[in-house]
């Protein structure tokens, strides 16, 4: 019997030969190995993610999966915003984890609310895993601008936007 080990870095069939030798005699054995797809691995959700309406997420992790294919190009994901809005992302390599990959995006929500971010993950074969995470998107707050009365009578009471002003008081804001 002969053994050997080489890892193969992605899915697919591959032509092999081997000599054996023996003494004076030799032998070429041709052959095909087929290796085949390894299970994509979607990590646990992720926390949800906060947002502000009008404010963009840049580059945030939308999932993380595991995969015995080392090669990052092979790999993409489709991403539904849960807004209408969808698009197709690159995946990275986590540095120092052969064989681990994150998903990242980046997005703008108009509106605020609760969006549900569905993803399905590529290998570049045919395989196709799916991954959730929730954004929660706030509300734009309020921006308070003051207000400047130059023409008001004493003893009068004034109301502006958001003001009490009681000119009788040396125009204190009540």
């Amino acid at each position: 019997a002969v053994y050997g080990t080489h890892l193969y870095n992605d899915v697919g069939d591959y032509d092999y030969q081997v000599e054996i030798t023996h003494d004076v005699t030799s032998v070429i054995v041709d052959g095909t190995v087929t290796v085949n797809q390894l299970p994509l691995t979607v990590a646990a959700p992720l926390p949800a993610l906060g947002a502000t309406a009008g404010a963009p997420l840049t580059d945030v992790i939308l999932a993380q999966f595991t995969e015995g294919n080392l090669l990052v190009n092979s790999y993409w994901a489709d991403v539904d915003w849960g807004d209408q809005t969808t698009e197709v992302v690159a995946v990275e390599a986590v540095s120092g984890q052969p064989g681990t990959f994150v998903v990242k995006g980046s997005h703008t929500y108009a509106l605020p609310g609760q969006y549900p971010v569905h993803l399905n993950i590529h290998d570049g074969v045919d395989f196709s895993e799916p991954a959730e995470i929730n954004v929660n998107v706030a509300d734009v707050p309020p921006v308070a601008t003051p207000k400047s009365y130059t023409d008001v009578t004493a003893g009068v009471t004034y109301f502006g936007t958001g003001l009490l002003v009681d000119a009788s008081d040396g125009l204190n804001i009540q």
